[in-house]
């Protein structure tokens, strides 16, 4: 069961990828729609990320999302930026957890191109509902708070503008983290990145808080 993957043959390096396809999915699992965008990181093999926002969100100001992320097994790592490149914003990174039937989730920050550090000013929550793993695929399915608004080195604010499309990227690495079951364990260097404009006014929910709490 591929949890509605399109898989698409692409030519593509293995340092950089900018091609993906939009979608609206309708989840059955935490009854949330989300923005769906599939990224290659390989020859006939995607990524899927999703995010699912509330309805009142403010330009300017933070609020929480459920991003919903769908991966091969093989992949040791995946994660996204919020700001669209690596540098100064929150990451969210998952991967499946050492016994191979959970996933681990954690956010992150990179001060420059090196190894993003733990990110406390962002939380990640995995929610029961929505993640899930079988033979070919993991699904983790996120609360993610404090990742729609941060603040840089400088002092400036920088925020993920609601209802409109943002610059999001990604990341790939084949390797899983050093202590698998840890949110803190150190990661290695991706393999493939990638950026698209996200289209989040395709992912709010007018029931976003309800249904969340059924979730968590």
């Amino acid at each position: 069961m591929l949890w509605n993957l399109w898989i698409g043959v692409v030519a593509l390096t293995l340092s950089h990828v900018a091609i993906a396809a939009a979608s609206v999915f309708r989840d059955p699992d935490t009854g949330l729609t989300f923005a769906s965008e599939f990224t290659n990181y390989k020859i006939n093999q995607g990524i899927t990320y999703r995010i699912a926002t509330p309805p009142d969100a403010v330009r300017g100001e933070p609020f929480d999302m459920i991003v919903q992320i769908v991966a091969p097994n093989d992949v040791g790592w995946t994660g996204i930026a919020f700001s669209g490149s690596m540098r100064e914003n929150p990451l969210l990174i998952v991967w499946r957890n050492a016994a191979g039937n959970g996933v681990v989730a954690s956010t992150r920050w990179a001060r420059g191109h090196i190894t993003p550090e733990p990110y406390a000013g962002a939380s990640a929550t995995v929610l029961r509902t929505g993640t899930k793993t079988n033979g070919t695929h993991y699904q983790a399915t996120i609360m993610c708070s404090g990742c729609s608004f941060w603040r840089t080195a400088s002092g400036g604010t920088r925020f993920l503008i609601p209802n409109e499309s943002n610059r999001i990227a990604m990341a790939y690495s084949p390797t899983r983290p050093s202590n698998a079951n840890s949110n803190t364990s150190a990661i290695s260097v991706h393999d493939v990145h990638a950026y698209w404009p996200h289209q989040l006014n395709q992912g709010v929910n007018a029931n976003f808080r309800q249904v969340v709490q059924t979730l968590q």
